[in-house]
Parts: C-alpha cells; structure tokens; sequence
C-alpha cells in the first residue's frame, strides 16, 4: 500500500473531520476502531468519493450516523475514511480541491434525547 491522504470523520471519540495519511491496514483500523470494515462509494457535492465504515457498525449500542442523505436520514454509521481510487482500486489521496468538497457537506448534530451531544456529520447521496 502507498501513503494517502484522507479525512476522517471520528464520531466515536468526536474529533470531528480531521485530516491524515493511511499507509497500511492497521491505520484504517485504528482510525475506524472496528475489527472489520467495508468501502462504501457515495457522492459528496459534486464528485464520489470511498468511505471506509466499519463493517459491523449497526450491530453496536446505540450507532452514531456519519453520513446521511438529503433528507438528513443515515446511510453510514461510525467513524469513517474518505479517500478516491485509481483505475486499479488502489486508494489515492485526496486532492485540496477534494478536502473543500467534504468540508462543504459537514453539518453538526445534536441529540437530546437522554442526555445532550452534538457531533458532526456529512450528507451524500448514493
């Protein structure tokens, strides 16, 4: 695997959206704190991009939304990877204009139905 550079969307821990670079596996994994993640392909503004997600997100207690479609109803839960591919599959960096793409979809959430949080979350669509 070569270097790229990604954002994150930690909700997990929220960090929120943060910019860094994946060189291996164990780097998705560390990022995405799952056992075993899927790749989701979404438009973001105006472009598509890879969403690494944990694969088994639902299954947990109380599942975060990450990414959410139009109507604000969750597609992908947990914290997730946004990265572009190449013609072979490979994962490639994000460019700056890429990074602008993602930022401008970020809204942040607030739950208050037992205790108050917020969190922050992209919209797409499929």
């Amino acid at each position: 695997m070569q270097k790229a550079r990604v954002l994150v969307l930690d909700v997990i821990d929220g960090n929120g959206l943060y910019e860094t670079e994946v060189e291996n596996l164990n780097d998705y994994y560390e990022h995405l704190k799952c056992e075993c993640f899927d790749i989701a392909n979404r438009k973001v503004g105006d472009k598509r991009f890879d969403i690494f997600v944990d694969d088994a997100g639902l299954f947990v207690d109380n599942p975060i939304p990450s990414v959410l479609d139009r109507n604000l109803q969750p597609m992908l839960v947990g914290n997730c990877i946004f990265a572009n591919h190449d013609y072979e599959g490979n994962t490639t960096s994000l460019s700056d204009e890429d990074v602008e793409i993602i930022k401008r979809e970020t809204i942040s959430l607030i739950n208050i139905d037992k205790e108050v949080n917020q969190w922050t979350a992209i919209v797409a669509d499929y």
